[in-house]
């Protein structure tokens, strides 16, 4: 019996390693989104972040930066983690799509924008639910990968 368990436990951690190398592969496709030759790219850099977005974007770029910082020292504080490299949010607006990931291999927020910042849901802004919600995210998972293998 122990012999079956311990032949269906590779089994299980084979199957997960090669779960974990498809979405390494994967990933670098998402990346290349970012190089659309046909846009040009601009940062603004905050205190805590370097906010990337293309022409056309500056205002939801600015209100981005601005919630971004805002909403930083209550996540960091509340999680106790507070990232030392800047975190880099992209805001893109080159489909149809409106939300928001965090890509937790490299370590970014990107936004899916339609350039309107006043777009609420609820009684929340709309980017700044997303951003806040996303930052958490990207907080959490530096704190437990730091607490489990240091790397600074």
């Amino acid at each position: 019996m122990a012999f079956l368990s311990i032949i269906e436990g590779r089994k299980l951690l084979a199957v997960i390693l090669c779960i974990g190398f498809f979405l390494l592969l994967i990933q670098p496709f998402s990346l290349a989104e970012f190089n659309n030759p046909e846009l040009h790219w601009r940062v603004i850099e905050t205190p805590h972040f370097l906010i990337h977005y293309h022409e056309g974007e500056e205002v939801f770029a600015q209100e981005s930066a601005r919630i971004a910082e805002e909403v930083y020292p209550s996540i960091t504080s509340d999680l106790g983690y507070f990232p030392i490299p800047k975190i880099p949010i992209i805001i893109e607006n080159i489909s149809d799509i409106t939300g928001g990931y965090t890509s937790l291999l490299v370590g970014k927020i990107v936004i899916q924008a339609q350039s309107d910042p006043a777009r609420t849901s609820g009684t929340l802004s709309w980017p700044r639910e997303v951003i806040a919600h996303e930052l958490t995210h990207l907080v959490m998972v530096a704190a437990l990968g730091e607490s489990i293998l240091p790397l600074r």
